[in-house]
């Protein structure tokens, strides 16, 4: 516990609750420090940020060999009150420990500071309304709109937060706005997926900006990105009356009616540089 107070501990505490879910253990400790220290002791086991660097909070040493960190920090008065400065001598401060959604010791840089990111994937569909010109019936019968076969497309969506970005980063939004509608031009990595998304297969969706305190007082900002990954792509369609070896329609470029040539392939999805809030 890198701590710069002085600090005791309060008897019958640690109280530990570990669970098998991993996400539901905890720890309530106890500390003993001097009034005047208390709001010094709690951002540095919370954390804090100095500078471009990240101070990341306090370990809990359980032994289990799983990290908890600090998570709230409650501060109540202990001890007489002196009435001339109307400050009491010590103070309990209750700390939770708990799981973190990252490694608060395995930063990212987002433009030359320390940041953190988690990650979200959720399956999703999308039904898409096949043609009907070069398709029909075993009789020959043209099929009529209204039985036009629909082709489920499986994709699903990926929501990228970058935690604990400086205020004085707010400057990039504007980046981000523009974002919303555009397809990826470069590769984008996933740690939870393990993989990287080749460009033309992420969709940039809605955008959230959230804002905070830290406990040192800073202002930071939470950034979360919504994406949507298709692996055939963005710019390319189902072409029905040209199936696969499985009898799936074969997913292409359009072109313009009198074109054919690379120059003339239609691309509805604009391309973007997501680099700058894929970290």
């Amino acid at each position: 516990m890198a701590i710069s107070v002085e600090f005791t501990y309060v008897p019958g505490y640690p109280k530990e609750t570990y669970s098998n879910s991993g996400g539901d253990s905890s720890v309530t400790a106890k500390y003993y420090c001097a009034w005047g220290d208390r709001l010094t002791f709690a951002k540095e086991l919370l954390g804090y940020r100095a500078g471009i660097i990240r101070i990341p909070p306090t370990i809990y040493a359980s032994g289990t060999g799983g990290l908890l960190w600090a998570k709230t920090v409650d501060i109540e008065p202990h001890g007489g009150l002196v009435q001339d400065t109307g400050e009491y001598v010590k103070a309990i401060v209750t700390c939770i420990y708990g799981v973190m959604p990252y490694n608060p010791l395995r930063p990212q840089i987002f433009n030359g500071y320390k940041v953190h990111v988690t990650e979200t994937i959720t399956p999703s569909t999308e039904f898409l309304t096949l043609g009907r010109s070069n398709i029909g019936w075993y009789d020959g019968t043209k099929i009529d709109e209204i039985e036009a076969p629909a082709l489920i497309v499986r994709m699903f969506d990926w929501s990228y937060t970058i935690h604990n970005v400086p205020i004085e980063q707010r400057q990039q939004l504007a980046g981000l706005i523009d974002l919303t509608g555009k397809i990826n031009s470069n590769a984008c990595y996933s740690y939870l997926w393990q993989d990287s998304f080749l460009p033309g297969t992420l969709l940039a969706g809605n955008s959230q900006i959230t804002h905070s305190l830290d406990p040192s007082g800073e202002r930071t900002l939470e950034i979360t990105m919504n994406y949507t990954f298709r692996a055939t792509g963005w710019n390319k369609f189902p072409r029905v009356s040209k199936p696969d070896t499985n009898g799936n329609p074969t997913w292409e470029y359009i072109y313009t009616v009198s074109g054919g040539a690379s120059v003339d392939i239609v691309y509805p999805y604009e391309s973007a540089d997501f680099s700058g809030f894929v970290l």
